[in-house]
């Protein structure tokens, strides 16, 4: 895949041209993926620029699905630098959704940037799923998420997710610092199972993050402690229900 400039129209995705394509729901001259069922869809993307900074984010027709979005930066210092998130949606049959950069001059690396999606299976109403975030820095531990895009089941509480069953969970979290050393840490009951690192001290701003699939039990609580100071927008955690 070669470099990927910024999308000719607000309307067009970042065109992936190496694809897997189940369903054909992916239309590489758009760089669109388009919903082929109403559901409940997690969605994924990791982009890498070099000697750039800009914000990419999910789009469904000219808008952002949400303020979530990720800060590769290699303006000052480093050659290259990747940022990721991974987030769930209620999504409806013919959504439209895409990856649309903030600045005119944006592009993306060949082979480290990516962009996937799947439908969660047989979901319920009462599916546990869930998408937090923090609009502004934040450096209390275990880590404050003031900004929620969604909580099927009502389980997440500020800091903390708790399990409404047992079962097996799948949890993605990206932590983003501004000129700092930052260490973030997934915890399950109090026992570090995860953990990031994230260094700003020379380009500025850089995130880490990681994904974990747990095995919990009713009632088990999952939160995110830190060692520094958090930044806004981009710092997230996401998670859901895969199987009993």
């Amino acid at each position: 895949m070669s470099s990927l400039e910024r999308p000719s129209s607000i309307s067009h995705g970042f065109e992936f041209q190496s694809v897997v394509n189940n369903g054909n729901v992916y239309d590489s001259t758009k760089g669109v993926f388009t919903c082929p069922e109403t559901g409940l869809y997690a969605l994924a993307f990791a982009v890498e620029t070099s000697g750039l900074d800009f914000m990419v984010h999910f789009y469904r027709g000219g808008r952002k699905l949400n303020e979530i979005g990720v800060w590769p930066d290699s303006s000052d210092g480093l050659l290259q630098d990747t940022s990721s998130t991974l987030q769930i949606f209620l999504l409806t049959r013919g959504d439209q959704i895409y990856l649309y950069p903030s600045e005119s001059d944006a592009r993306i690396k060949p082979f480290h940037s990516t962009f996937s999606g799947w439908r969660i299976e047989n979901p319920t109403l009462s599916t546990p799923a869930f998408v937090e975030y923090t609009s502004v820095s934040t450096s209390t531990t275990p880590m404050r998420f003031n900004r929620e895009a969604l909580d099927i089941s009502s389980s997440f509480s500020i800091s903390s997710f708790q399990a409404p069953k047992d079962g097996v969970y799948l949890f993605f979290w990206n932590m983003e610092v501004s000129s700092g050393y930052l260490r973030t840490f997934l915890e399950v009951n109090d026992s570090i199972v995860g953990r990031t690192v994230s260094d700003g001290n020379t380009a500025g701003y850089d995130s880490g993050s990681n994904l974990a699939i747990l095995r919990l039990r009713r009632n088990d609580y999952v939160r995110v402690a830190q060692d520094y100071t958090a930044d806004g927008d981009q710092t997230m955690i996401s998670g859901y229900f895969m199987f009993s």
